[in-house]
């Protein structure tokens, strides 16, 4: 048995021995593999170390284009600040930049304890993490991946969009992270990375994060609720404290354990965190609902970007690029209680007095303060279905018809003493064109001779059209386009083989264009009768500040003065019958329960395809406009517009003091001959009460009734009659006849 037994033993050492050695000889050939595998990857880092060296490795924060938020505001009634109205972003990245300084320090700390808790010491690469994570790529040690990036190295990740699973990629991210800890501070390197990262909800970077998930602003957060948004950072989705919000506590409770470790934070607040839940905002304006900006929102931005084409000298690509991606803070001028109310009023069809329910026309309004300050904005009825859609009340091009008489014929005549508010012209047609009488009125007739404040009040096209022959079409259109800011008319232009211009009685006298003009200028064009012959053109914002707080473009809002104070007033008064006198044809936008002075100015074409009426207060201008997208008669019982203009205007109203217009010193208010028109002596049959310069009074003062005894007649001539050889071009629109009103 014994000799057996020595035989077993011998074996038994045998296998040991051939165990052993190969054992040794897989340990020689792990740690071959494991010395070669370290010379590639040394040899690899050497090669791109001398690329960085050389300077084909490098990255700049400021080369890196991110999307920020843009946001708009308006001004708070209740406070007199700014408030937010809008925000627009690109590529569903809401993105508001915030220095570090203004972020809550607990944001850094409880990103630091569960993303690089060697942060402060490293420089751009902890080597200890590094190896250990590249040791269990070889000999999985821990399950999954092991994370062995910085802080630093996610920031290069975020801004470079690499997302390549290589060693290849993974040295040129060390390297590039290196790069930056030489050229930036912690400080600089931090304050991105927060506000670079994805927290959820479509916020990116803690600012944006702080104001989806509590309403507030990053330096406002708490310890609980700065660890929640840090806790979502691992997966947004599954760790979002609205929809997950147990797995978020539970994530946020050992990023506490962590601080705690690191002693950022002290045992009895760790205590006290464990146990306290977070309030988050209300839950239905977390995860923002898509809403349809408004058409004033898209009246802004067309703004901004030809603003920025021309002053900035940017293309209009790049601009609409910057808008929504460049994180400008916008003050814009809407009252959001008049944009609301618009928006309101337009959804609503009582606001408009439609003769066919079956068949509504479209309509239009723009409301500015007295200086060009665009305040409420609208570019058609109905629910709005998108952004940046047609906006009827900037983008339209529409017939003026005879609201284009204040500031075509009537404001330059007496600027230039070529009328008075009471100067007669004779109501009779101008020529015979085709064998009828041109221009016809739309009251179907002739009423001979008239005041000029009878012929605003009524809108006889035969009186505006004789002005204008006298004062010439071209300073009419000169008077538009160089002082009022229209931009629509037409100078010259060959169509379809024939010439067409704007500068003729027809364009001028009658507001027949030949392509129209947009609501907007004509309500920016009426504000010089109310605020003493001051014009700005029409505006939507006052500055705008890039994300770090510099000003990219300021209005330039310096008022020029196109008509003296005095023919402001006058042109106020005789606009001022428009809305009530007698035989005004806007009588119908007077409140019916508020005394407040009105002014206004009605215009359509003929054949009725296009209405129109601008009307004012001493706050408000607003401009009203009414039809078919494809232009075809209009059929109303009462002429809608001014009724439309009522039915907005009165509410906004309701709360405000009754005030009056400005008024000048240098008029005066005397009666006027019956007779001639002019200023009455004390023998002129009486007339009625006009405004009169000061300066033009004397020439203004009646020379027939010089006595008691006086011949009966005589009306001056004026110079208006038929003029044969006046300045008579054909029409701009060749489709346009007269106006009607």
């Amino acid at each position: 048995m014994k000799p057996l037994s020595k035989s077993k033993n011998k074996k038994k050492n045998g296998l040991l021995s051939i165990g052993m050695a190969y054992i040794g000889k897989i340990f020689i050939v792990g740690t071959l593999i494991g010395i070669i595998t370290c010379c590639i990857v040394v040899s690899m880092l050497a090669i791109y170390f001398l690329n960085m060296i050389s300077g084909d490795e490098k990255i700049n924060l400021e080369d890196y284009k991110v999307n920020y938020t843009t946001i708009i505001y308006g001004k708070d009634k209740k406070t007199g600040e700014p408030k937010e109205i809008s925000r627009l972003y690109k590529n569903g990245e809401n993105r508001i930049w915030e220095d570090i300084e203004n972020i809550s320090s607990y944001v850094t700390l409880a990103i630091i304890a569960i993303e690089d808790q060697r942060y402060l010491a490293h420089n751009g690469v902890d080597w200890q993490r590094t190896i250990s994570a590249f040791i269990n790529e070889i000999a999985p040690i821990h399950k999954g991946r092991s994370g062995g990036s910085t802080i630093t190295q996610q920031l290069v990740k975020n801004l470079t969009k690499d997302d390549e699973i290589t060693y290849q990629r993974k040295i040129r991210e060390m390297l590039l992270a290196t790069y930056l800890e030489k050229n930036y501070s912690k400080q600089q390197l931090i304050e991105a990375y927060e506000n670079m990262v994805y927290f959820g909800n479509g916020a990116y970077g803690i600012q944006a994060a702080a104001q989806a998930y509590f309403g507030k602003e990053a330096r406002d957060l708490s310890l609980n609720e700065a660890v929640a948004i840090v806790a979502t950072t691992r997966n947004p989705r599954a760790l979002n404290p609205v929809t997950r919000s147990e797995a978020n506590k539970k994530r946020s409770n050992w990023i506490f354990k962590k601080m705690l470790d690191l002693g950022f934070i002290k045992e009895e607040v760790y205590n006290k965190a464990v146990q306290e839940e977070i309030a988050l905002k209300q839950q239905d304006n977390i995860v923002e609902k898509p809403k349809v900006q408004s058409y004033f929102i898209d009246n802004l931005i067309e703004e901004v970007v030809d603003d920025l084409v021309a002053q900035r000298g940017y293309t209009r690509a790049y601009a609409i690029d910057q808008f929504y991606s460049g994180g400008f803070k916008i003050y814009s001028t809407v009252d959001t209680d008049i944009q609301d109310h618009l928006e309101a009023k337009f959804l609503d069809n009582s606001t408009f007095p439609d003769a066919n329910k079956n068949d509504r026309p479209q309509a239009a309004m723009v409301i500015l303060d007295p200086h060009g300050k665009i305040l409420g904005l609208i570019g058609g009825r109905g629910e709005k279905k998108g952004a940046r859609v047609y906006n009827r009340a900037t983008q339209s091009l529409r017939q003026l018809g005879s609201a284009g008489k204040p500031i075509a014929v009537y404001a330059p005549a007496i600027e230039y003493d070529l009328i008075t508010y009471s100067s007669i012209v004779d109501d009779s047609y101008f020529k015979i064109e085709n064998g009828k009488p041109w221009p016809v009125n739309y009251y179907g007739g002739y009423t001979g001779k008239m005041t000029i404040e009878k012929a605003m009040m009524r809108s006889t096209n035969t009186v505006a059209v004789k002005i204008c022959n006298q004062l010439t079409p071209t300073k009419s259109f000169d008077f538009l386009t160089k002082k009022l800011g229209i931009t629509t008319l037409i100078d010259q232009e060959r169509i379809n083989g024939k010439i067409f211009s704007d500068k003729n009685l027809s364009s001028m006298a009658l507001g027949g264009m030949t392509y129209g003009v947009k609501v907007l200028e004509v309500a920016g064009a009426y504000q010089i009768f109310v605020n003493g012959g001051y014009y700005n053109k029409p505006y939507s914002y006052t500055k705008i500040l890039d994300m770090k707080g510099n000003i990219v473009m300021e209005k330039n809002i310096t008022p020029k003065m196109v008509i003296s104070p005095e023919t402001s007033m006058i042109m106020n008064r005789l606009l001022y019958q428009v809305a009530n006198g007698p035989y005004g044809t806007g009588r119908a936008a007077k409140f019916r329960n508020l005394k407040f002075e009105l002014i206004g100015k009605t215009g359509s074409t003929s054949q009725n395809k296009d209405l129109l009426f601008v009307g004012a207060s001493p706050y408000y201008i607003g401009a009203v406009w009414y039809g078919y997208d494809e232009p075809r008669e209009i059929k109303y019982y009462e002429y809608p517009p001014p009724i439309i203009w009522r039915n907005v205007m009165e509410p906004i109203h309701r709360d405000l003091p009754i005030i009056g217009f400005p008024t000048c010193s240098n008029v005066e208010i005397l009666p006027y001959c019956g007779q001639t028109g002019h200023i009455a002596g004390p023998y002129c049959p009486k007339g009625g009460e006009g405004y009169y310069k000061k300066s033009s009074k004397n020439s203004a003062i009646c020379t027939m009734h010089t006595s008691p005894a006086f011949p009966e007649g005589g009306i001056e001539n004026n110079n208006f009659e038929n003029n044969a050889n006046g300045e008579t071009p054909e029409s701009g629109n060749q489709n346009i006849e007269n106006t009607t009103q």
